[in-house]
């Protein structure tokens, strides 16, 4: 008998904003937005790293 996988947490699937870049976009604008991206990048990682652990969990 095979049991149906766990479904994925939905904060692991959930879309993360994006920063509006200003037009014309100013130095300090840039800096900003810069810091907001890596910020967002870091999630996405820790995100991704969390699904990878439920697969491997999954697969065992």
């Amino acid at each position: 008998m095979q049991i149906p996988p766990t479904p994925l947490p939905a904060n692991l699937l959930g879309d993360y904003p994006v920063p509006v870049i200003p037009d014309p976009l100013l130095w300090g604008q840039c800096l900003t937005i810069n810091s907001q991206m890596m910020t967002t990048i870091e999630k996405v990682n820790r995100d991704k790293a969390d699904i990878r652990k439920a697969e491997e969990a999954r697969q065992k």
